[in-house]
């Protein structure tokens, strides 16, 4: 079987990345409530089916397990739990909240209340599917799923590939599939790289460790390395 792993790296900056969840009773309790941020988002979802919205323009997307969501700095959004099972989310996020990019940011950002949001886009109703070229270009949230991605094959060994959600200059994020028994080439970032397991088990060579250069992870363990390493798995 095939191994699975969503990956994320940052070039020359830092990254935070964190799971979250969210209870099916949310859904109407607004449990995930309006927020913006000064950072570059994706979210990936582990399990469940998350619907997220950006309250400001009424864009409504769904992702389910496997798909992911895509948002750039100041753009709102509300995320709900659609199903009747818990929504698993790992969120990844650049720059870190340790540069003020979270709540100090979104405390100088005028509220959104309720009765102000949008959840639909009705100005075009009486023009659909005609408006769904300009309604595309201006969405502020983007649905990643793997027709979505860009892809690629590991050059060296051809045993792996990569589809990243996104790569901008703050954020890059990806799935990379490696086949069973196959190994990747050595690969060297300027800047911190996140990884999590879906799926299989992975062995992660990081031959620049001052100590332990061999790593096991197993579904749902998490690898973080920081500043410039190389790697390989």
């Amino acid at each position: 079987m095939p191994v699975s792993l969503t990956a994320g790296s940052t070039p020359r900056r830092k990254a935070f990345t964190r799971s979250s969840s969210c209870s099916p009773a949310a859904a109407s309790s607004i449990r995930w409530p309006p927020a913006i941020f000064g950072a570059y988002e994706v979210l990936y979802v582990l399990s469940g089916t998350l619907g997220l919205a950006n309250p400001e323009t009424g864009e409504f997307c769904i992702a389910k397990e496997g798909e992911a969501l895509f948002f750039r700095k100041e753009t709102w959004h509300h995320g709900f739990n659609l199903g009747n099972e818990q929504v698993r989310v790992l969120e990844f996020f650049a720059p870190p909240p340790a540069k003020g990019t979270s709540g100090p940011y979104a405390r100088t950002k005028p509220y959104i209340e309720i009765e102000q949001s949008r959840y639909g886009q009705s100005e075009s109703i009486g023009r659909w599917p005609m408006d769904a070229d300009a309604q595309r270009k201006a969405r502020t949230i983007h649905s990643m799923r793997d027709a979505d991605l860009l892809l690629s094959l590991d050059r060296q060994t051809q045993g792996a590939y990569t589809g990243l959600y996104c790569a901008t200059d703050q954020l890059t994020v990806g799935k990379t599939t490696l086949l069973s028994g196959k190994r990747t080439g050595m690969e060297r970032h300027k800047g911190d790289e996140c990884l999590y397991l879906v799926s299989g088990i992975l062995n992660i060579h990081v031959p620049d460790a001052e100590s332990q250069v061999w790593f096991e992870l197993n579904p749902r363990d998490g690898f973080r390395r920081v500043s410039i390493t190389n790697i390989s798995t």
